[in-house]
């Protein structure tokens, strides 16, 4: 009587098998897209924070420090500062910077 319970139960086992990881692959690719979802609002919502925050303290300035915060931004960017950009000689004669880029 024995051997029958178990016959049965190995064959039930056998049958629902294909069933449990049909639907964990779908599960799992959804709650992959939902993390990918919930990460990227995250750094949507960081992102508008931090723009906040720099609205919040540029208005905090004095009209002169804002003047004086607009002109040195303007030059920077017109410099290349902002890029870090090296001259162009250094650019043109220098030893090639090895590349920095990680392996994806």
């Amino acid at each position: 009587m024995y051997r029958n319970i178990g016959k049965f139960l190995g064959f039930l086992l056998l049958i629902m098998l294909p069933v449990f990881f049909a639907c964990r692959t779908n599960s799992s690719a959804s709650r992959q897209k939902q993390v990918e979802n919930q990460r990227e609002e995250k750094d949507k919502e960081v992102e508008k924070q931090y723009n906040n925050a720099k609205e919040k303290h540029f208005k905090n300035q004095t009209r002169d420090t804002r003047k004086r915060m607009k002109t040195n931004k303007s030059n920077a960017v017109q410099s290349g500062y902002a890029k870090k950009r090296p001259c162009f000689l250094k650019r043109w004669f220098g030893k090639k910077a090895p590349n920095t880029c990680p392996k994806s």
